[in-house]
């Protein structure tokens, strides 16, 4: 098992006055996050779980990039140590770095390769033309 990093506040306050839920903020956590259905790997950069009166739960993660993805099994399957083949997110990657934390390959002890998506048009059609 892999490092934990310690995590930043989290930019919301999700209870907003909700008196049927409780906010819960982790000081650390595994640092990436690999969303079974994304391409990308993501740093992330907070985690709170929204726990509900009624038992129900929620975990918020929030990636450097200011991508935001909420789970009910965020713990099982999307925070990770390793991000394996995945890109990580180059951005994530470029705003960690610009606030004084440690590459990703560092965090890890292998080199990680980051990388971006990006729409392509397929389009029979319109295929030549550029996608705004």
């Amino acid at each position: 098992m892999g490092k934990n990093v310690k995590l930043r506040p989290t930019r919301r306050d999700y209870k907003r006055g909700d008196t049927r839920l409780q906010q819960i903020n982790y000081r650390e956590a595994a640092p990436f996050f690999a969303n079974p259905r994304g391409v990308l790997a993501h740093r992330v950069r907070s985690l709170t779980k929204l726990q509900f009166n009624d038992g129900r739960f929620h975990y918020v993660v929030e990636y450097y990039c200011l991508g935001v993805s909420c789970h009910d099994r965020l713990l099982d399957e999307g925070l990770v140590y390793d991000p394996g083949q995945r890109l990580v997110c180059a951005h994530c990657e470029r705003l960690a770095l610009e606030q004084g934390k440690p590459t990703s390959s560092k965090i890890v002890g292998r080199h990680v390769c980051t990388g971006v998506c990006r729409p392509v048009n397929v389009c029979p059609l319109h295929k030549d033309k550029e996608l705004n």
